[in-house]
Parts: structure tokens; sequence; C-alpha cells
């Protein structure tokens, strides 16, 4: 895969960029930025590292009817090159999730526990919680005292399912006044923080209207593990095919290459 430069007007500096509308409460601060992370379509490249290992992946996201369909192509280390998963979500049902696993020379279908845990490569880096888009309705959202990160003044928010699994029985958000950047993600399953994501605010960038992180730490607290990840290239509102989401999909592997 040719890894293609981020545009240097897209990587502005995070102060050039519009601020974003005050928030009035913690339910306005969450989905702002669950808008501005997820909702929208887009291709992603990422460069992550776990320990001396190194990952290439591509994410292919697109909405339809309110929901998101999510396809990862699995680019680098070359022994894992032809694995992908394909995530439909759903509002009625679970969420579909299927991959395409090489040894087995076939689609196997996934629970979103499986998927949650790390059965699959990139797991440890990304999980169900960081590239599932949470729709709109599926949090509640309960405001906590304010807090900095880095000397960046942040509103502080604990989001909770309410009524569907997600992998994590609440979230913490730090997010930035500024940006409106989620600093700080921690995840939690009962009592116990098992996950949390940081940025620095110099990690910010504007794309277009929209601000995202160009680089996370992130810290599996089950384990000690921590995880760097990186946005190596992004396309906003590229062209995506129906059969690209497809499990045809998943075994031709005509994935989009940018």
């Amino acid at each position: 895969m040719v890894w293609i430069p981020l545009v240097v007007s897209l990587l502005g500096a995070s102060a050039a960029g519009p601020e974003p509308p005050p928030a009035r409460d913690a339910a306005e601060v969450a989905e702002a930025w669950f808008r501005q992370v997820h909702r929208f379509d887009a291709l992603e490249a990422y460069e992550g590292r776990l320990g001396s290992r190194v990952m290439q992946f591509v994410v292919a996201r697109r909405w339809k009817d309110g929901r998101a369909q999510l396809l990862v192509d699995i680019r680098a280390p070359q022994s894992l090159a032809k694995v992908a998963f394909l995530f439909l979500q759903n509002r009625d049902r679970s969420d579909d999730f299927f991959v395409y696993w090489p040894p087995a020379r076939k689609v196997l279908r996934l629970t979103a526990a499986e998927l949650d845990t790390g059965v699959l490569p990139i797991g440890r880096l990304m999980t169900l919680g960081d590239m599932r888009p949470v729709l709109p309705g599926e949090l509640t959202h309960t405001p906590l005292p304010d807090t900095e990160v880095e000397g960046e003044p942040c509103w502080s928010v604990e989001s909770r399912p309410s009524g569907r699994t997600l992998g994590f029985d609440r979230m913490v958000l730090e997010i930035s006044k500024k940006t409106g950047v989620a600093l700080r993600t921690r995840l939690y399953r009962g009592r116990r923080e098992v996950r949390r994501i940081s940025v620095s605010p110099n990690d910010v960038r504007r794309f277009d209207e929209r601000y995202l992180p160009v680089r996370r730490e992130i810290e599996i607290l089950t384990d000690g593990a921590k995880a760097e990840l990186v946005l190596r290239n992004l396309m906003i509102d590229p062209p995506l095919p129906d059969q690209l989401f497809s499990e045809q999909s998943l075994i031709t592997q005509r994935f989009p290459s940018f």
C-alpha cells in the first residue's frame, strides 16, 4: 500500500479552525463528539504499534438509513494482509460482524463480545467501543465536574448504554472545550477501568469543518499493554459502492486503495 501524506491544508493548527458551538448539557457535549469523530462517510488509513508489532489497516465507513457500515482491511504485516472484516450496524437487533479468515478460506460470523475481547489481530489496537459509531439514543449522559488535560479545559461526561450491549458498562469522556475532541476516554466494566484512550491537544488537527485526533495512546489496563494509533490518511465523503459492504467483498478482496 502507498501511504499518501495528509494534505497540508487539512493539518493546520487546531487554533486556526472554528470553535465548536457552546454546549448546554452533557448529552449535547457527548453527541457533538460522536458526530465529529464517526458520523460521516470516510476512508481512514491507520498505523498501530503495540510493543514491537506494527499494523497498518484501512477503515471504509459509510452511513445508510441512519446506520453505519464499516469494512476494515488489514494491509500489514504481510502475514495478515488478507484478513478483513465487515460490520453492519442495526437498530432493532444485534449488529452483524463478519471476518474473512485466510486459514479457513471463508467468511466467519462473529459476536460483538468476540470483537471487543480482541479475538481479531486488530482487536487490541481498536475494539468495538472504538470503531462502532454510537447512534443517537444508545447512551444516556450525565455531567461530571469539569477537568483539564495538559492545561486544556474540558467538559467531563459519564455515558452509559441505555439498553443494548456495547462492550462496556460506562464510558467517561473528557472533551476539550476548544476543539470538541475527547482527550481522554475511559471504558469500564463494572467498577473496573479496562481501557483508556488518551489524546494530546497537540495531536488534534482540523479536517474541513471538524477536529480529529491524529494520534492516540491506548492503555489496556487489564494486562498493562500500551499501544499507539496514528491516522496516516483521511478521505472525507468518498464514493463507496453498495457491493463494498458485503460478505462477497470480503472474499474478492477488492478494497479501496488510497
